[in-house]
């Protein structure tokens, strides 16, 4: 009798047993699946914070600039003995910032400008400066240096790179670019126009060199009125190398 009973029984316990076999199995993958996502969960967390500190890093760092500039200043010394860097780095940051300045607040009318910037790109300035794509806030100049210097003929070109930082309207948020200004020098800045020739006031010969303070010719002083404010600035441009 007891044997034939638990024949009887043996399917039921069988069913049970294999229920919980299978509940087990399944806790167990479950309880793997519950781990591989916690991990993987806490590498994307791990990923997410280095991003976040990579961008916040970006976000404060100033950008580098060019480390040339000895170079370049020794042939500008040559060709200008009196040109004053540590007084030109002065207006370009001084510029910058009245230039972003006078970008928000839509400004046409920039006299202010006269003094430092050729004819030419105040009416360029005037019209962005009507209807800008966007304006920028917060601006703040950390390091200006000379990137380049090109002489021509009787023009030339000092170039300065700027490291500063703003927040644009368009994301509200704190950026570090990288600008550069094209500070030109004109041998004329009267009436007869920016770009004229240098010629002697004495003898009327032209002067052929940058920098040349007594014309080779009748042995007089050319610095004079000609000279006056002969450096201005002809360019902005954001750079992105």
């Amino acid at each position: 009798m007891p044997d034939i009973n638990f024949m009887k029984y043996f399917p039921i316990v069988f069913a049970i047993i294999f229920v919980v076999i299978i509940i087990i199995i399944i806790m167990t993958i479950v309880r793997n699946i519950r781990r591989s996502i916690s991990r993987t969960l806490g590498n994307v967390n791990r990923i997410m914070d280095a991003v976040k500190a990579a961008d916040d890093e970006q976000m404060y760092t100033p950008k580098s600039l060019s480390g040339v500039e000895s170079i370049h200043l020794r042939n500008i010394m040559r060709d200008f003995p009196e040109f004053n860097p540590s007084l030109a780095k002065s207006y370009i940051k001084s510029f910058i910032t009245e230039y972003f300045a006078a970008m928000a607040m839509h400004k046409t009318d920039l006299a202010c400008f006269e003094d430092t910037c050729s004819r030419q790109f105040i009416e360029l300035m005037s019209s962005e400066f009507s209807s800008p794509i966007q304006t920028y806030s917060q601006v703040k100049v950390h390091k200006v240096v000379i990137s380049d210097y090109k002489k021509m003929g009787d023009e030339a070109e000092v170039m300065f790179q700027l490291a500063l930082q703003y927040v644009p309207s368009r994301t509200g948020r704190l950026s570090q670019e990288k600008y550069t200004v094209s500070y030109s020098y004109f041998l004329e800045s009267g009436a007869q126009g920016e770009m004229a020739s240098l010629i002697c006031q004495h003898c009327g010969a032209p002067i052929s060199s940058l920098g040349v303070k007594v014309c080779p010719y009748c042995d007089s002083a050319v610095a004079g009125v000609a000279m006056d404010r002969a450096w201005k600035i002809t360019d902005v441009k954001k750079t992105t190398y």
